[in-house]
């Protein structure tokens, strides 16, 4: 029943095992997780469980070397149910909901200088939506426009990153 967890796990591909790792900070359930230069980052997402509790900006990163977390700078925006690609040394953290309601935002996360900024927005306000980066461009897949049923949408929407 969307129940935010702290646990966190790792698969051995070698031995076919899973371990537990430290858990996270705080309980979430609906963010987003990016892997750059051998670091989890885990950033926004809703704590409690189910419709209860509130969304986040908080971003969690994890070093599987140190078994450690720390903070980075956190999100403008609380967001839950976003989607996140990383091109180059930048993820880019994807729609999702604040304050309850669909979003269109795209902001981009400098890892090297850890600054946040705000990119161009989609055409339309979606959550649970699926998002990948090939090259330099960026594809958000589906979701919905609202935080029902009711707003499912099947438009494929891309972001060309030039810098």
């Amino acid at each position: 029943s969307r129940k935010a967890l702290t646990k966190v796990e790792i698969y051995d591909s070698v031995k076919d095992t899973w371990s537990e790792a430290k858990p996270l900070p705080t309980p979430k359930q609906g963010g987003t997780a990016a892997t750059v230069k051998g670091k989890i980052y885990v950033i926004g997402g809703r704590t409690g469980a189910g419709d209860s509790g509130y969304a986040t900006k908080s971003v969690d990163i994890y070093d599987p070397l140190k078994n450690s977390w720390t903070s980075g700078k956190a999100m403008p925006e609380a967001r839950t149910g976003i989607q996140s690609a990383v091109i180059d040394n930048k993820i880019y953290v994807v729609g999702g909901a604040a304050r309850s309601k669909a979003t269109n935002s795209i902001d981009a996360y400098d890892l090297s200088t850890e600054t946040w900024s705000r990119m161009a927005s989609m055409k339309y306000a979606r959550t649970g939506h699926g998002v990948c980066s090939i090259g330099k461009k960026i594809f958000i897949i589906g979701g919905a426009t609202k935080m029902s049923l009711a707003g499912i949408i099947g438009a494929v929407e891309t972001l060309t990153i030039e810098e």
